[in-house]
C-alpha cells in the first residue's frame, strides 16, 4: 500500500512554462505605508505577467497552520527594522514555520494554492504584510531586440532619474524615481527551450530507457537550466525567476502532500498510502482534524479515507486520477492547466525488483528506509538513504531501525558507527596543526588521505517538527543541542525512563507526541517540559557508556592517521610528491630568480592557520619531499599573524611573473612561513 510519487521532472516541467526578463527589476517597499498580501497582488496582476514578479511577506497565521511559506532566516522585516538595522542582514536559509512567516516568498503559483484554502485561513495570508516587491512591469518590457533598442532610445533621454525635496521644519525627505531606460528588460522565452530539452529526454527515454547516458544527460541539461538562473556567480542569475520556479514546486509538493495524506514531502514528491487517501476535501479535513497540515490522518481517525481500489496504480492512470481528486480536494472546479497540481505528470519511483514496499522508516532530515515484508513477518530492507552516513554506517543503523521501529521500543542506543572518508583541504590543514601542536617534528598533509569519521546516530532531531515561530525553534534547537554535546546522545535516550501517566516506556512515539504538542503549545522550554536537566541513572549510565566508546573510536582513528602522515608507512617513491609540514621558525625566506626578493619577516609565527596558499598547508613550513620551494607568498601588511614577510620601508615590492619562476627546483632549504594569514591584504602572484 505504501507508493512513492514525483512530479516528473519537475523544475524542467516548469521551466517550459515561463519567461526569463532579462534586465533590471522594479523593488517597491512600501516601508511605513504598509499594503497587504491580497493588495500588492492585485496591483501586480494589473501591471506584471504570472511569472515576472515575487513578493516578500511577513505575518502571523493565528486561524490555522502555515506548511505553505518558508521563511527567511535573519532577514530584516518591517516588524524587526528598527531593532536589525544597526547590524543588516544575517541570511542562514529558510525554515518552515507553523505560527509565522518572516520575509516569505509568494509567487502567482503560492497565490493560486492560497486561494484553494479555507476561508479563514486563506484571510490570514491575504492579510500578511507585504515587505517588498520585486517585478517587471509589461510597459518596461521589451518583446525582442528591435523593440528594446527602441525603448531604451526613448525611455533614456531627459533629465535626471529622480527628483528630491527636504523639509527641515517636519523633518522629511521626499525623492521621486523615475523609471527609465535603467529599468527597460527584454522577455525572453526560456520555456521554447526547456520544451526542446525535454522532449529530448522523452525521446531518450523511450528508445534508451530509464537512467540510461542519453536520458541523464539531457536531464542534468535541463537541471542546469535552473542552476543558472539561480546562481548569484553567473550573468544569466534572475533572481525573479529563480523564485518563481522554486515556489512554484514548492506549491505543487504542498498539494500533493495534503491531497493525498502524504508521509513524508521532499522538493518534487511524497510518500503516501493507498488505502488512506482522504474522502473528504480540505476543508473538511481541517474541521474534523485541526493539525490535519502538521499531523496526517491516521486509521481510526475522524477523516475517512478512500477506497484504495479507486486509486489506479500506473503512472498514466494516477496522473489523470490525481488531478480531479486534487481539483476536488481543494474545491476547484475548473479543469485549469496553470493550477500547481496541474503541470506534472506523476510517476512512481519503485524499489530494486521493481515493485512497491511494505514498511518505511523516515526522519525529519530527509532520510529514510523503505521495507519489504516477507511471508513470515520478517522485514527486509530495499532501499535507504541516511544522509551523513555511508555505506558502511548505513548496514548497522539499518539493522537497528529493523529491531526497534516496527515495535516502537528502544532495546538499546543507536550504534556508533565509522565511515570512510576522504579528507579535504579544511580538514587536513586541522590535522596537520593538531598533530604538530602534539608535538610532531614533521607531518605529510594528509590531503585526500582516507579517515574513519565517527558518527551517533540521533533519531530525534530537530527536523523532525515544525516550530511555530523563530524565536521558539532557536531555543528548542539550542537546548536539544546542549543536551546532546552533554550526553553525547540525542533524545531517544529519554525513552528509557520509566513510564508516567499513559507513557509507556521505551517508546519512540510518546517521546515525540510530548515535543509536538510542547511546541504547538507555544512553550520554549523543553528542558523543564522533559526534565533534560535531571537524567535518570538509567539515562546517565547509557549516555557515559555510549560517549566513553565515540570517544574511544575517535581516538583511534585520530591514532592511524598520525601514525600515516608521519611518513614512515609510506613507499619512498610516493614521498617525492608529498607535501610535509613542520611548525614555523623565524628565518629568511629563500628565493630564486627574483630580483627584489622580501625583506624578511619581523612578526612571530604562530602554529595555526586556515590555509591559502596552493603549496601550503597553513601548518607551519611546506616543502616537497625534494626540497622544492613552494609557490611565492602573497603580499601583505605588517601586522602579525600575516602569511608573508613584511615588505621593505618603502613599502615597494616586487612581484615575480610566471616567467620569473623557476622552471626547475633543485634542493634548497625549505621556505618558512607564518602558519596563520591575516586579512586579504594584497593580490596573490599571477
Amino acid at each position: 500500500m505504501l507508493r512513492d510519487v514525483d512530479m516528473s521532472g519537475c523544475y524542467a516541467r516548469i521551466i517550459e512554462g515561463i519567461n526569463v526578463y532579462w534586465g533590471r527589476p522594479v523593488v517597491h517597499e512600501p516601508g511605513g505605508r504598509p499594503i497587504g498580501l491580497a493588495e500588492a497582488v492585485t496591483l501586480l496582476g494589473r501591471h506584471c505577467d504570472d511569472d515576472a514578479w515575487y513578493v516578500r511577506v511577513t505575518g502571523d497565521i493565528r486561524a490555522g497552520f502555515n506548511t505553505l511559506i518558508p521563511s527567511t532566516l535573519g532577514a530584516i522585516t518591517s516588524a524587526n527594522y528598527r531593532a536589525r538595522k544597526p547590524r543588516g542582514p544575517e541570511l542562514k536559509g529558510a525554515e518552515l514555520f507553523s505560527g509565522r512567516i518572516e520575509s516569505g516568498v509568494v509567487t502567482h503559483a503560492t497565490w493560486q494554492m492560497i486561494q484553494s484554502l479555507p476561508s479563514a485561513l486563506r484571510g490570514e495570508y491575504e492579510r500578511l504584510s507585504a515587505d517588498s516587491l520585486v517585478f517587471y512591469p509589461r510597459k518596461l518590457v521589451a518583446g525582442d531586440g528591435a523593440e528594446y533598442d527602441r525603448m531604451v532610445a526613448r525611455l533614456g533621454l531627459g533629465a535626471l532619474p529622480w527628483d528630491g525635496e527636504v523639509d527641515l521644519e517636519a523633518l522629511t525627505r521626499t525623492q521621486v524615481e523615475h523609471l527609465d531606460a535603467d529599468y527597460v528588460s527584454l522577455k525572453f522565452a526560456i520555456g521554447d527551450v526547456a520544451r526542446s530539452i525535454g522532449e529530448r529526454r522523452r525521446k531518450a527515454r523511450a528508445s534508451n530507457g530509464q537512467g540510461t547516458g542519453l536520458e541523464m544527460a539531457t536531464k542534468l541539461q535541463a537541471n542546469s537550466i535552473f542552476g543558472v538562473l539561480a546562481s548569484p556567480h553567473f550573468a544569466t542569475g534572475n533572481a525573479v525567476a529563480a523564485q518563481v520556479i522554486t515556489a512554484t514546486g514548492r506549491a505543487g509538493a504542498f498539494a500533493m502532500v495534503n491531497s493525498l495524506n502524504g508521509i513524508q514531502v521532499i522538493t518534487d514528491g511524497c510518500t503516501y498510502r493507498r488505502d488512506q487517501i482522504p474522502a473528504c476535501p480540505f476543508s473538511e479535513c481541517l474541521r474534523l482534524q485541526p493539525d490535519y497540515a502538521l499531523r496526517r490522518a491516521e486509521d481510526g481517525g475522524p477523516i475517512p479515507f478512500l477506497d484504495p481500489a479507486e486509486v489506479p496504480v500506473d503512472d498514466a492512470g494516477f496522473t489523470a486520477w490525481y488531478r480531479g481528486h486534487a481539483r476536488r480536494f481543494f474545491g476547484r472546479h475548473l479543469d485549469d492547466r496553470t493550477e500547481p497540481y496541474e503541470l506534472h505528470d506523476q510517476r512512481h519511483k519503485l524499489v530494486v525488483g521493481g515493485h512497491s514496499f511494505d514498511g518505511l522508516a523516515c526522519e525529519g532530515g530527509g532520510g529514510y528506509v523503505k521495507c519489504s515484508r516477507a511471508d513470515n513477518g520478517e522485514w527486509k530492507i530495499e532501499q535507504m538513504a541516511m544522509r551523513g552516513h555511508g555505506r558502511s554506517s548505513q548496514d548497522s543503523l539499518g539493522r537497528w531501525i529493523l529491531s526497534n521501529y516496527p515495535v516502537d521500543h528502544l532495546a538499546e542506543l543507536p550504534p556508533v558507527t565509522l565511515d570512510k572518508q576522504l579528507l579535504n583541504v579544511k580538514e587536513s590543514i586541522a590535522k596537520a596543526n593538531r598533530f604538530l601542536d602534539e608535538g610532531c617534528d614533521e607531518v605529510v598533509f594528509p590531503l585526500g588521505h582516507e579517515h574513519s569519521k565517527v558518527l551517533t546516530y540521533k533519531t530525534i532531531r530537530p527536523s523532525a517538527f515544525v516550530f511555530r515561530d523563530p524565536k521558539q525553534s532557536r531555543a528548542i534547537r539550542r537546548q536539544m543541542k546542549r543536551f546532546t554535546a552533554e550526553h553525547g546522545v540525542g533524545l531517544e535516550v529519554l525513552t528509557l525512563r520509566r513510564g508516567y501517566k499513559g507513557r509507556r516506556a521505551g517508546s519512540f512515539k510518546a517521546i515525540l507526541e510530548s515535543i509536538f504538542d510542547l511546541i504547538q503549545s507555544g512553550k520554549h522550554d523543553l528542558s523543564k517540559a522533559m526534565h533534560l536537566s535531571r537524567p535518570s541513572e538509567a539515562i546517565k549510565t547509557a549516555a557515559a557508556d555510549r560517549m566513553a566508546e565515540a570517544k574511544r573510536h575517535r581516538a583511534e582513528a585520530l591514532q592511524d592517521l598520525r601514525d600515516r602522515v608521519k611518513g614512515t608507512g609510506y613507499d619512498p617513491s610516493l614521498l617525492m610528491a608529498a607535501i610535509f609540514c613542520s611548525k614555523c621558525r623565524p628565518r629568511r625566506i629563500q628565493t630564486q630568480n627574483l630580483e627584489n626578493p622580501p625583506a624578511p619577516r619581523t612578526s612571530t609565527p604562530t602554529a595555526t592557520s586556515t590555509g591559502r596558499s596552493s603549496c601550503t598547508t597553513g601548518a607551519g613550513s611546506a616543502r616537497s619531499r625534494s626540497g622544492a620551494t613552494p609557490t611565492l607568498p602573497r603580499r601583505s601588511t605588517s601586522t602579525a599573524g600575516t602569511r608573508a614577510a613584511s615588505a621593505s620601508s618603502s613599502g615597494s615590492t616586487s612581484w615575480p611573473t610566471s616567467r620569473d619562476w623557476p622552471r626547475i627546483c633543485p634542493p634548497r632549504p625549505t621556505v618558512c612561513w607564518n602558519a596563520r594569514p591575516g586579512p586579504r591584504s594584497g593580490p596573490r602572484p599571477r
